[in-house]
């Protein structure tokens, strides 16, 4: 028999297992209580024996049966105990990494010399600045992957009811009907065309749509709308040029295309800020610096850092600038990155008329700089035969935190008033901003505030002043900078206005929209996103504005077969015309969108002639759409009301068509409502009475 447990060989009539203790099924579980085992019935288990040539391992101390101990309980046979070894050495191994960060931070903020933290903190910088870069690299090839230049929008206002009550009192406009007006809009780029398509929407009820397509083979637009002129288009004479148009339409979509990939990637950015930074380095090493701790303050964050205090003189400031010109002069690997960022410009021969291509404009660049170069180096030849010609011209304050990261920096020239500071201290949660710059004794800029960032939301309020006064607040909400950091840009911002400056509007109208809250919501990640623009007065809104945009494809829009020219159509072709235009659906989109109808009374009218057939009625309808007035020289101030014949209407409209175009124009504007009409409307109404039957 063998225990069910360890698999140790067992005798017969044993009822605990000699090596482990289990009860083996010789013991009756119901008579267990204070049942003791012999150290005859314990019999140790055989042992075999292993060849002479190799020794038997030891696997555990099993006692003999004269050693063997009395079990009177299974459950109070005792596990061996756990070692604790591997938890003292891990802890162990934790407190000498504790130590270790605690000297390296000590060593950092303490022990290292000002230059060595100088430089190791431009190179923290650097290497920042390109992993963010490498970020928004990323996000741009993946953003323009696949994209053609077709883009959707769309744009909606809505007024709030203080600005109805504006436009009434202010201009005698009722816009009470109106809640919003939309409009959604589709590009789509061809080789050889462009179009547009729009629909209008009233009060959330769609009016029409109208398309526009400008083709370069024919030099024309051709104007397109589903409903009113149905599967027509009506072709107008434009000044294009075919080539023109085509080359804009290629370098249009060949710099989309490209955008992503004129960018220097994030090696060849590397490479060459290290040549820069590395040079800054290099020759700040000869200025003065001492180090030491400072607070610095923004909004109401402060927090401690060390400062390491650089003094830049005259030697330093030309040697930096000689040194910077001559790498760039001869930086191929900048010369190229920049030749790829403005290859567009050049193949669309923006620079033509200055440049003939880069080769030209680069030289130009350099070339321009060696005055500044020389000049530097002539200083440099001075200080050399006269070292009392060197002297200090400025002081820069770098503020650094443990971690070798610029936290701020403050720089004070020697000889002059002033100075321009950045601080970003931090405190746990809190973060800090604080940009100035100060000229003598007046602060002439100043963006300062702070805000707070908990689960990668951050809010902030901060104020912007300038020459000493207050010019606005801007308040942030919900950024979210977990996002951002994948270059989707999501949040609230919300711009006041200081009552200072609205108080110095004596308009009330402009006071009231100074004192508002300007507030921005966004939501943008690559060439998609969407913007909400709201004008808060208190609690009321008075103007919103919702704009979303996406470069997506959008279907081709072609040109319909039927086509009609206007300026080629005979008298009784434009009368035919005018009577197949539909405007039925037009007309009751309007209604349904609750548009008075003293708006569009006139639209009205000419549908309801063209659909009497009447071409009396049809005359009456068009002079009324183009605004009606008396005719001096003539029997009848107006044809409205008449009772005259349909002979006698048509001779009138003749004569009147013949009037000189000045006394034309003098009568078209003496209509209602015409006071103030354009030339061109004036012109095309005088046209299409010349035109009438």
């Amino acid at each position: 028999m063998f225990c069910s447990k360890c698999g140790a060989e067992i005798k017969e009539g044993i009822k605990f297992c000699p090596k482990c203790g289990e009860p083996t099924p010789n013991f009756n579980s119901d008579n267990s209580e204070n049942v003791e085992v012999s150290q005859s019935e314990v019999e140790a288990p055989t042992v075999q024996e292993t060849p002479d040539e190799q020794e038997a391992p030891v696997l555990n101390f099993i006692p003999s049966e004269e050693e063997a101990p009395i079990i009177t309980d299974a459950a109070m046979i005792e596990e061996p105990k756990k070692s604790h070894k591997g938890l003292i050495i891990g802890l162990i191994v934790f407190l000498v990494a504790v130590i270790g960060v605690c000297l390296a931070l000590f060593f950092t903020g303490y022990l290292m010399p000002a230059k060595m933290m100088v430089g190791r903190a431009v190179g923290n910088g650097k290497d920042n600045f390109i992993q963010e870069y490498k970020k928004g690299y990323d996000a741009t090839q993946e953003a323009y992957k696949d994209i053609n230049g077709d883009m959707k929008m769309s744009m909606k206002v809505t007024l709030g009811d203080q600005t109805k009550a504006l436009l009434r009192s202010a201009v005698g406009v009722d816009c009470s009907w109106l809640d919003s007006a939309n409009l959604n809009a589709n590009l789509d780029v061809q080789k050889e065309q462009v179009g547009v398509e729009m629909t209008g929407n009233i009060n959330d009820t769609d009016i029409t749509t109208v398309g526009v397509i400008f083709d370069a083979n024919s030099e024309q637009a051709y104007v397109m709308d589903s409903d009113i002129l149905q599967d027509r288009a009506i072709v107008t004479d434009v000044d294009l040029n075919s080539k023109a148009l085509t080359d804009a339409l290629s370098n249009y979509v060949d710099t989309l295309e490209n955008s992503a990939d004129s960018l220097p990637t994030p090696e060849e950015m590397d490479k060459i800020i290290t040549k820069y930074s590395d040079i800054l380095v290099k020759d700040l090493q000869d200025c003065k610096m001492k180090k030491g701790r400072d607070e610095i303050t923004a909004g109401e964050v402060a927090s401690k850092y060390h400062v390491v205090e650089i003094t830049v003189d005259k030697k330093t400031a030309a040697q930096l600038t000689v040194d910077m010109i001559n790498e760039l002069q001869k930086d191929e690997d900048t010369k190229a990155v920049y030749k790829k960022m403005t290859s567009s410009q050049f193949a669309t021969g923006a620079y033509a008329s200055t440049f003939k291509d880069f080769d030209t404009f680069w030289d130009y660049v350099t070339d321009s700089l060696e005055d500044a170069k020389k000049e530097a180096q002539d200083k440099l030849d001075e200080i050399k035969k006269n070292p009392e010609a060197n002297e200090d011209v400025a002081t820069v304050n770098v503020y650094i935190n443990n971690s070798c990261e610029v936290k701020g920096v403050r720089v004070e020239p020697i000889e002059e008033e002033g100075y321009f500071e950045f601080f970003t201290p931090e405190d746990g949660d809190e973060r800090g901003l604080r940009i100035a710059m100060h000229d003598e004794d007046k602060m002439v800029f100043c963006f300062e505030g702070q805000g707070q960032e908990k689960k990668a939301k951050f809010n902030g309020e901060y104020q912007l002043t300038s020459d000493d006064k207050d010019i606005l607040k801007l308040t942030v909400e919900d950024f979210d900078t977990k996002e951002f950091e994948k270059r989707h840009s999501k949040g609230k911002v919300i711009i006041n206005l200081d009552s200072s400056v609205a108080n110095d509007m004596s308009d009330p109208t402009m006071q009231m929209f100074a004192l508002a809250d300007y507030a921005i919501t966004f939501d943008n990640q690559g060439l998609n996103g969407q913007i909400d623009f709201d004008i808060l007065s208190g609690e009321d809104s008075l103007l919103k504005l919702n704009m979303t945009y996406a470069m997506e494809n959008v279907d081709d829009m072609t040109i319909p077969a039927n086509k009609l020219q206007l300026e080629r159509l005979s008298d009784e072709e434009k009368v035919a015309f005018i009577k197949s235009l539909n405007l039925n659906n037009f007309v009751d989109n309007l209604g349904k969108a609750k548009v008075p109808a003293e708006y569009y009374q006139p639209i009205t009218d000419l549908k309801d002639a063209i659909a009497s057939g009447d071409d009396m009625e049809l005359a009456r309808a068009l002079i009324a759409l183009g605004g009606s007035g008396s005719v001096e020289g003539y029997e009848d101030d107006s044809l409205e009301g008449s009772e005259v014949s349909e002979d006698v209407a048509k001779e009138r409209l003749k004569a009147f068509a013949k009037m000189p175009y000045d006394d034309f124009a003098e009568m078209y504007r003496m209509g209602e409502g015409k006071e103030n009409a354009s030339d061109e409307e004036v012109r095309k109404a005088y046209e299409f009475l010349q035109n009438l039957e």
